[in-house]
């Protein structure tokens, strides 16, 4: 038996539904108890004293509810101790319980700083070097002060008209994350904003350049926005997404074909999750995302104001704004193909050509004093750049292909460990084969069970094959196995579809060889 989480709009509402939840416990012959509201009418004068509660705290999923005054709070157990190992700094770590990522920019704090630990090579029961260790004294002893954090669970105004959501994105060195917050708009004009949910992610060890962390903190609140609008039981009527990044935004309206494939694949997952018009620029003082790249100290979290509400969203009317200067932004251009022989292929308009360096004067890495270094090397490149040449020595390569272990079938086995895709995959080759051979009567839809038993025996008919290769070669010639087979013992045979098989004594038995 588990705890009934629910609410209604009005009490009216909520009194009716107390009623049909008792009386249809009732009829099963349990008894509800340990009633919490937020609002002293739904208790009874007849509940007994242990069965209701409205100023005691309660969790809920998890987390701490106070009925009164109806928020979401926090109770961290803090272990503080004179020496740390990593394996205690990932435990206190796991204690912040926090889903909805109300607490983000501490979290990813506390993120950064295991990153930092693992860069140092330690093992989970080492101790943190001095100045790792009183870092992390500092940061447990501020800590404590998320307990005196409180949120609020309702997260609209009275009588509002509209929702509206409106999401954060930004990046630092050290990390990436998203914000989002629900503005309501009340009859009377009045709005209110609360936090709603956030997510962080730190930076790869890898380096990667600031604006592509923007970029994936930009694919990260499109992907967040579009499991809050599944969610939330909202009639939502705009959706703004935010981000200081002016080089993300000009991005977004250049065309796939244009950008590196890195930003390219990115700037299409965000165009699949979201239409370009609404996507808008924010100076990076009122961007909350900020904090959540950063991180920051409990104690200055709990009166942030750009944290829990960004004052600038209860104006009435936002634009966008644009860097006029992007165009000639060195890392704005380094993400755009620069090859002139594109406008040849792509075709260009005369009065854009007039103005294009790059056709004129030819690519910007001509210019430098020292070429980039050659991607690939060769010892002998006519022979694999130059495919229209013949080659010099035919009856090698010829040799080359016969000699090579490497089989198709290999390469389809080797795609996973799991023999249900390789099923799957050889189903849809198959498939591909007999379209081909027969356009006429093409199958399509779903792989159906026979299709699934084709790839099967053919699967099981190769592994035999490789393992087995002189036994199966015998048996279909139809000549006896060597006397020094090691399931010659095993009395081994084919069936109608090729497929070893064992004999003994279940030849006696009843059942088929298929079953």
């Amino acid at each position: 038996m588990d705890d009934v989480l629910t609410g209604e709009d009005n009490l009216i509402k909520a009194k009716d539904m107390q009623q049909q939840l008792i009386s249809l416990f009732d009829r099963g012959g349990m008894e509800l108890h340990k009633w919490s509201a937020n609002n002293q009418s739904l208790l009874c004068d007849e509940m007994k004293e242990s069965d209701y509660s409205f100023n005691k705290e309660t969790k809920t999923l998890g987390i701490l509810w106070k009925p009164q005054p109806d928020c979401f709070g926090f109770n961290l157990i803090i272990e503080q101790s004179e020496v740390y190992t990593k394996r205690a700094v990932l435990s206190q770590v796991a204690r912040i319980f926090d889903p909805l990522g109300l607490l983000g920019p501490i979290i990813t704090k506390a993120k950064i700083f295991l990153q930092k630990l693992w860069l140092l090579k330690l093992d989970w029961g080492d101790t943190l070097p001095l100045k790792e260790n009183t870092e992390w004294q500092s940061f447990l002893n501020s800590l404590k002060f998320v307990n005196l954090i409180n949120v609020p669970r309702w997260i609209l105004s009275e009588q509002s008209i509209s929702v509206e959501l409106h999401g954060f994105a930004d990046a630092s060195e050290l990390a990436y994350g998203a914000v989002m917050y629900v503005k309501s708009i009340n009859s009377n004009g009045g709005s209110e904003v609360k936090l709603l949910i956030s997510k962080s992610r730190v930076a790869p060890l890898k380096f990667v350049t600031i604006p592509r962390l923007e970029l994936c903190a930009a694919v990260l609140l499109s992907k967040l926005m579009r499991r809050v609008l599944r969610a939330l039981k909202l009639e939502v009527s705009k959706t703004y997404f935010w981000t200081d990044s002016t080089i993300v935004l000009s991005w977004l309206e250049k065309e796939c074909k244009d950008l590196k494939t890195f930003v390219a694949n990115r700037i299409s997952i965000i165009r699949n999750l979201t239409v370009a018009e609404q996507w808008n620029h924010v100076p990076s003082k009122q961007n909350p995302a900020d904090l959540i790249s950063r991180g920051m100290d409990p104690v200055k979290l709990q009166l942030c104001e750009l944290w829990w509400s960004p004052s600038f969203l209860l104006q009435p009317k936002m634009t966008k704004c644009r860097d006029s200067s992007i165009e000639t932004n060195d890392l704005y251009i380094r993400e755009l193909k620069s090859n002139p022989s594109d406008l040849l292929s792509k075709g260009i308009k005369a009065e854009s050509l007039l103005h294009n360096e790059g056709w004129w004067n030819g690519p910007s890495v001509l210019q430098s004093d020292e070429l980039p270094e050659t991607v690939c090397e060769c010892s002998d490149p006519d022979e694999h750049y130059l495919p229209e040449l013949k080659s010099k020595n035919y009856k090698d390569d010829i040799e080359l292909t016969l000699n090579s272990n490497k089989t198709f079938f290999d390469y389809v086995v080797n795609r996973s460990n799991r023999i249900l895709t390789v099923v799957r995959i050889l189903s849809f080759l198959f498939r591909f084969i007999s379209n081909c051979r027969n356009p006429e009567s093409k199958r399509k839809g779903p792989l159906t069970s026979e299709e699934l038993s084709e790839a099967e025996h053919y699967l099981i008919m190769q592994c035999q094959f490789e393992v087995f290769s002189a036994e199966v070669t015998a048996m279909m010639s139809g000549d006896n196995i060597s006397n020094t087979s090691k399931i010659l013992n095993l009395s081994p045979f084919l069936d109608n579809k090729g497929v070893m098989r064992v004999g003994g004594r279940l030849e006696n038995s009843q059942f088929t060889i298929f079953r």
